[in-house]
């Protein structure tokens, strides 16, 4: 991600261990990358100060189980 968009980097979970293999947690298809940079745009002409921040994209299966035993062990 980038168009100013905020990721926090290192990603919490990738911290943990969770199995994002060779992936981004911030990993978005181009359709949804091209939604977030014309959302951040038009945000800076409401709020110039604001920006959208990703917390979350891409979470394969694994990363979903990894997340339910960490919370729940």
């Amino acid at each position: 991600l980038n168009s100013g968009i905020i990721t926090i980097d290192p990603h919490p979970y990738m911290s943990l261990g969770a199995p994002y293999g060779d992936r981004s947690p911030f990993f978005v298809r181009q359709g949804i990358l091209e939604k977030l940079q014309k959302s951040q745009a038009y945000l800076q002409i409401l709020r110039p100060n604001w920006k959208i921040a990703v917390f979350d994209a891409y979470r394969p299966i694994p990363v979903q189980q990894f997340m339910v035993d960490y919370s729940f062990s």
